[in-house]
């Protein structure tokens, strides 16, 4: 017996976020409930319109830059992509 998928309570503010890529948008939320997945879908959509020189993504830590430039990397299909980041580009 598997279990029924349940949509998450706030589907539609994840789809608005997800789908409406004309607005700047700011996602908070708690460790654990799915920013970076949705922050992927959005950079995935906006970067095929606009380039990837024309997007940014901000994250506080360089742990969490790695880890979305490696997610942004596989689901573009472009494994060995520079994608660089501020600390990259700042550092003297």
């Amino acid at each position: 017996m598997s279990a029924a998928h349940i949509d998450p309570i706030d589907k539609v503010s994840r789809d608005e976020v997800r789908n409406n890529l004309t607005t700047s948008m700011v996602v908070e939320a708690g460790a654990g409930t799915g920013k970076t997945s949705l922050l992927i879908d959005r950079l995935v959509s906006l970067i095929p319109k606009l380039g990837i020189g024309s997007v940014s993504a901000i994250t506080f830590t360089e742990k969490a830059a790695a880890e979305l430039a490696d997610r942004l990397r596989r689901d573009l299909g472009f494994p060995d992509v520079l994608i660089p980041s501020l600390h990259q580009t700042v550092e003297i």
